[in-house]
């Protein structure tokens, strides 16, 4: 559901101060006298507070709700409620603009504020105690809030009332705002304070469909629209696979219901609620006329339909006059779009024989030029830009030669073409030599021919030049359009009934020649390269092609009407792609139409760890700035509120990695929640702030396929961990190595970062690698039951106490606890008393050894074992570990004990040298 930013303000609010207010929400005004920046209230929450969740989580007393940042939260509360505050105040019309705009204000701050809790994430604690949360943080609030409610005066005079609204939000904080002093009239703040509480209701919803979501919103208003007569009314979109005709489809509901005395409330992925009367029968036909209209073959997308046969290899592909009629304005639209790529050169031989053939052809008029790649010489042909400048006329003389070679090579292309070339062959030899063509196959030859016609215009009129290349474009036209059969005009009439749920398709299972491998209902047509897009010979539908060039001896699969149309959007969008992945891009469940250029605003420059996706805005022909969406260098799209972009499927783990991170990092970022699914899929709510649907198997076992709004950060850290240290391993592949090590086990980071951080006296250099060290403690904490992180603390604090001196070697690290290995192993059936005292007296017999050892150390002894025993015990129980999980322990023990060992010698130290 696509919008361009041709929003105007009082298409959300008809009334100028509702706008004005509602404008400055956003608001970034840089002060000349001062070095810094006031901003609205939403801006601030936009910039600062992107992830703050205000419904949902991981937590099991959240998991219920569908993930809601704050700041969508807020901005649907006070579109929602404050449109029907607007209808109130309006058909009231009492009272001076000026002191209404004060309350709408008040009215907006508060509902900016009415969550504080959660904004400043101050817990149960705090949604109990809302005063306590007010007071502790008023002058957050008022940096907030200030200069939007400047022209209340200092925060003196508004302060009160604010807190008065907010308070009035909530039935258990109510009798506590009736007991503040208000400057405003209290009557007024009251009335104000039950729209507050509407839109903290329509705010967020725990439904995680359209129509239970939009029933919930309409039962909340219902009451206030009625005294109103105004109704609120939904259209719900089928769910149907094909994607983009649907978002075509939806823009033309929401365009049309703007321009029709419709009010835009909520804009949902699969629907639209709008204000006003239900639609007509007669403009139900009037956006299907306009919808079918923009999906045919018009000016303004023939383009498109075009882009799926460009020329390739040594062959121009003139199977577009099937689809469309081959008039002599489509013709001249295929040879201009394309260009010197309808010229086609064969046979190294023949250029090592022509070298100065670009030259020679230059001399005639033809733009031909020669280019070098990789050591090997080309030509190609290149038309100057299109002018109509006066000044220009050579370089449109030349252009236009140009384009006479190219159609005229497009000419010799047409199946019913037999033209008489005698003129153009004698022509060539005078031009190039008599070897011209020699070594030219029957391609080289006609191309030759055809930069020879266009040789024969060189010094004519411009006039003379262009009337040739529309003889020749005619020509082509002539013999293509009949090839057009008029009876299969695609007839979206189904399409948009079957959209709105007015039509069931019921049909008997066609047998699998006869089905659409898209959609699988009945199909005629069949597939080829032309209409395919994300499918291969042997494709994820189970259902073999064989070729996708027709050969009637051979399954090759058909394709339904509109799954054509459906594909050639979608490769004018990415281009030929075998592979890829939807992203579903939403700044909400369901969200308000607001202006996105405010949203834009705050994020523009905001970029992934990679700067691949991003936030922009560019200039388009008509020099009017454009938002558009970019994933990384191939994709980008207008601006959205539920956006869908395909992107290539990562194809090994390093590319999953980087897909996954990169994405997480937006996320935390912007607070955009964002899907990654199957090719094929309609737009629809989704929960969790991120989702991978079918996702690799790695990703499900690091639990990171579905990620809640409170996990975001928790995921990229863990994921950042890991990136950090691949880059301490001197393996190659090291990322996918770490991947697999975390993967295996949450111990197996332990063994990477000991073996490749140990330094050559025995010292763990992870000092040296602070994004580690600072990964590792983070990660112990998190991951401190899988890993029984007070166990090993036991076992390490015992293990300093018998160690005399700081580890020299890399024995030194891992002695005490790969002799009591071995014994556990050996003895492991043993009663546990019996087991203890095996293992604390060999470590005993080689601690004894040491100089300064006694007593104490034998102490420690025996409390290793005793701690070692009883970790293993929890940790296994009567089992015996594998090999890779003792060398796990073996390394997180040998972690840990060489920090905590050297940390406990340079405390000591210290403590020496200050007793000196």
């Amino acid at each position: 559901m696509y919008i361009k930013t041709d929003y105007r303000d009082d298409q959300l609010f008809k009334t100028s101060y509702f706008s004005e207010a509602f404008r400055d929400l956003f608001y970034p005004r840089g002060l000349e006298d001062e070095n810094k920046l006031e901003r609205g209230p939403l801006t601030v929450i936009l910039e600062d507070f992107p992830l703050v969740p205000a419904k949902g989580g991981g937590a099991k007393e959240f998991i219920g709700w569908p993930d809601i940042t704050y700041f969508v939260h807020v901005l649907n509360a006070m579109v929602v409620s404050g449109k029907i505050l607007e209808y109130k105040v309006t058909k009231q019309e009492t009272g001076n603009p000026e002191e209404r705009e004060k309350f709408v204000r008040l009215f907006f701050s508060a509902l900016a504020m009415h969550d504080v809790d959660k904004l400043f994430q101050e817990g149960v604690a705090g949604a109990n105690n809302l005063p306590m949360v007010l007071e502790k943080n008023k002058q957050k609030i008022i940096e907030i809030c200030s200069y939007y409610l400047n022209s209340l005066g200092s925060p003196k005079e508004w302060w009160n009332d604010l807190v008065y609204l907010i308070l009035r939000t909530e039935n258990r904080s109510m009798d506590y705002a009736n007991s503040l002093e208000t400057k405003l009239n209290r009557t007024e703040l009251a009335t104000l304070s039950q729209y507050l509480k509407l839109g903290d209701q329509v705010g967020g919803i725990k439904a995680n469909t359209t129509d239970a979501i939009f029933h919930e919103i309409s039962k909340h208003m219902e009451p206030m629209l009625s005294a109103l007569h105004e109704q609120i009314n939904l259209i719900h979109f089928t769910d149907l696979p094909q994607i983009l005709l649907l978002e075509t489809l939806t823009r033309n509901f929401d365009k049309f219901l703007k321009n029709n005395s419709r009010h835009v409330l909520i804009n949902f992925p699969d629907a639209i609620a709008y204000l006003g009367s239900p639609l007509s029968e007669n403009e139900y036909l009037s956006i299907y006329e306009d919808f079918s209209k923009e999906l045919g073959p018009t000016d303004d997308n023939i383009d498109n339909l075009l882009e799926s046969f460009a020329p390739s290899g040594n062959s121009i592909r003139l199977d577009f006059s099937f689809d469309v009629k081959a008039t002599t304005k489509v013709i001249k639209k295929y040879i201009e779009k394309f260009g010197g790529r309808l010229i086609i050169w064969q046979g190294e031989q023949w250029k090592t024989e022509n070298p100065d053939f670009d030259n020679r052809a230059r001399s005639q008029g033809v733009p031909i030029f020669q280019g070098d790649k990789k050591g090997k010489k080309f030509f190609y042909l290149k038309l100057p830009e299109e002018s109509e400048e006066q000044a220009d006329v050579e370089s449109q003389k030349t252009r236009f030669i140009g384009l006479i070679a190219c159609a005229q090579r497009v000419l010799y292309s047409c199946e019913q073409s037999d033209l008489d070339t005698s003129k153009e062959d004698a022509l060539a030899l005078k031009i190039f030599g008599n070897g011209v063509f020699n070594a030219s196959d029957s391609l080289q030859k006609k191309t030759v021919q055809a930069i020879c016609h266009a040789a024969f215009f060189k010094d004519l009129s411009l006039d003379q030049i262009s009337d040739e290349y529309e003889r020749i474009c005619t020509s082509i036209s002539s013999i293509l359009v009949p090839n057009f059969d008029e009876s299969k005009i695609i007839d979206y009439r189904e399409f948009f009934d079957r959209a709105l749920g007015n039509s069931v398709l019921i049909q008997e299972p066609p047998d699998k020649s006869q089905m659409c491998l898209y959609c699988g209902i009945f199909a005629e047509d069949l597939l080829k390269e032309e209409n395919s897009f994300g499918i291969k010979a042997t494709s994820g539908t189970g259902k073999k092609i064989t070729v996708l060039k027709y050969d009637k001896n051979k399954f090759n699969g058909k394709i339904c009407k509109y799954c054509s149309r459906e594909n050639s959007l979608r490769r004018s969008l990415l281009g030929k792609e075998n592979e890829s992945l939807c992203m579903h891009v939403y700044l909400g469940d369901y969200i308000v139409p607001v202006n996105l250029e405010f949203v834009v605003d705050s994020l523009r420059g905001v970029l992934n760890s990679s700067a691949d996706l991003r936030f922009e805005t560019e200039a388009d022909s008509s020099n009017t700035n454009r938002i558009v969406f970019r994933v990384g260098k191939r994709s980008k799209k207008d601006l959205g509120y539920h956006m869908i972009l395909f992107v290539s499927k990562p194809k090994k783990k390093i590319e999953e990695f980087y897909t996954l991170f990169k994405t997480l990092n937006f996320i935390s970022k912007t607070g955009v929640k964002i899907r990654l699914t199957s090719l094929i899929s309609s737009k629809k709510i989704f929960d969790p702030m991120f989702e991978w649907d079918n996702a690799p198997s790695w990703v499900k076992n690091f639990k990171m396929d579905k990620v809640r709004i409170d996990q975001i950060e928790t995921a990229a850290k863990e994921l950042d961990l890991i990136y950090w240290v691949s880059k301490i391993s001197k393996k190659k592949n090291a990322l996918a190595w770490v991947i697999h090590e975390v993967n295996r086990g949450k111990r197996g980071i332990f063994q990477i970062i000991y073996r490749n951080m140990l330094g050559d006296l025995g010292r763990i250099e992870i000092d040296h690698y602070s994004k580690v060290k600072e990964g590792v403690e983070w990660y112990m904490e998190k991951y401190e039951r899988e890993i029984n992180k007070s166990g090993m603390a036991k076992v390490v604090e015992e293990a300093c106490g018998i160690a005399t001196s700081g580890p020299k070697s890399n024995n030194e690290n891992t002695w005490m606890m790969r002799e009591a290995m071995k014994l556990y192993l050996r003895y492991f059936k043993a009663d546990d008393n019996d087991l203890k005292e095996k293992i604390a007296g060999k470590i005993w017999e080689y601690a004894k050894r040491q100089k300064y050892s006694g007593k104490e150390t034998q102490i420690h002894a025996i409390g290793f074992s005793e701690a070692f025993v009883d970790f293993m015990r929890k940790e296994f129980k009567n089992r015996i570990p594998g090999n890779d999980y003792r060398k796990d322990l073996i390394a997180q023990f040998a972690l840990v004990y060489n920090l905590e060992m050297w940390k406990k010698l340079k405390s000591k130290k210290k403590e020496n040298e200050k007793n000196e």
